[in-house]
């Protein structure tokens, strides 16, 4: 039975998620607040860009994605908190959904503060408390850099060589070289390399045959690791790459979908992690760009599969 994508359900869903249209930043846990706004408004402007001015205050939320910046150059997921990569990144992601950042006041610092980060070897660590690296990391600082158009700041060529050393025999990709392969880190390396123009660098074939095996036979669903349950962020994270690569046609791209739309709440609104499960804004919005990518008669803006923003927004940033 085919189930339609309940898209005016999930617009109430994501504006009533804070309880009220202006008060967004107030929805979520306080160190993942400038992500949830991210997540929230890049799902909005896959529905109708102008939906994130009309259902929020633009300039109360740029105001408050100014205010998490710190002293660093780098921004927290709250105003006062630490500066992390992976906030940064979110940050500049909503600035650049709102055309909003030339508000970014001596951007060379947080250009600096996100170079300092860099290893010798060309990997990234996500902030200055913690010396771990994750390749979470190096696609944060790529895209974000790259978005800035400052690129030119790191040493390019040493990060895709340390991408390179994280493939995996089995074709995918862990956080470091030698970790377990992982869907999410798959999408984090091949996403670097396609904005260092660099994803001839790596093995594509082991990659694509390692994440088409990622789709559960039962359900249509994606998972992140062999023998995990399937889960709609990895229709996102697994089919974002697959479109980087040019290889959509390994998976089943209808049972996808399929599987994508039972885990919606026809009721209420909102996306799960899987069907019969609770919504979440987090599945909500990965649930929505995994759909953008696969069909064509969702009813979604197009999004772009390396810098996950809508299309149209990153023809604007890169000119």
């Amino acid at each position: 039975m085919s189930v339609s994508l309940e898209l005016e359900k999930h617009r109430r869903f994501i504006v009533g998620f804070s309880g009220s249209s202006d008060s967004l930043q107030h929805s979520l846990s306080d160190y993942l607040r400038i992500n949830g706004i991210y997540w929230s408004l890049c799902g909005l402007s896959l529905m109708d860009p102008e939906y994130i001015r009309s259902d929020f205050n633009e300039e109360e939320i740029i105001s408050f994605t100014l205010a998490c910046r710190n002293g660093t150059g780098g921004f927290g997921g709250f105003p006062g908190f630490d500066a992390s990569l992976v906030y940064t990144l979110s940050a500049i992601q909503v600035l650049a959904l709102y055309d909003a950042l030339d508000r970014i006041e001596d951007v060379e610092k947080t250009v600096s503060w996100i170079a300092s980060l860099q290893h010798e070897n060309g990997s990234f660590q996500g902030d200055h408390h913690f010396p771990d690296v994750d390749t979470r990391f190096v696609y944060c600082a790529v895209a974000s850099l790259s978005i800035l158009d400052r690129l030119d700041a790191i040493d390019c060529s040493k990060t895709i060589s340390y991408i390179v050393s994280c493939q995996n025999w089995d074709g995918g990709f862990g956080l470091k070289p030698g970790r377990e392969s992982h869907a999410a880190q798959a999408f984090c390396c091949v996403g670097a390399v396609s904005i260092l123009k660099s994803v001839d660098s790596i093995d594509k074939d082991s990659l694509v045959f390692w994440l088409s095996t990622r789709q559960d036979t039962n359900t249509g669903g994606l998972n992140g690791r062999p023998d995990k349950d399937p889960d709609v962020c990895y229709s996102w994270w697994v089919v974002s790459t697959l479109a980087i690569l040019d290889s959509l046609s390994f998976i089943d791209v209808p049972r996808l979908v399929t599987f994508v739309r039972r885990a919606q709440d026809v009721v209420d609104g909102g996306i799960a992690d899987r069907p019969e499960h609770m919504a979440d804004i987090y599945h909500t919005f990965f649930g929505l760009a995994g759909i953008a990518l696969l069909d064509e008669t969702g009813g979604l803006k197009a999004i772009d599969p390396t810098y996950a923003l809508p299309v149209d927004v990153v023809a604007r940033i890169l000119g």
